[in-house]
């Protein structure tokens, strides 16, 4: 599937907009993943 450990560091998330940002990234690299290319 997705080889997480090469593309993300594990860093210490400060806040909560930290913690959404990276949430956000993580989803959205999945959903491009799985979902069909539609363009």
């Amino acid at each position: 599937m997705l080889d997480l450990n090469k593309k993300y560091s594990t860093t210490e998330i400060e806040n909560l907009k930290d913690f959404i940002t990276v949430a956000y990234v993580i989803i959205d690299e999945i959903y491009h993943v799985v979902a069909p290319n539609t363009c």
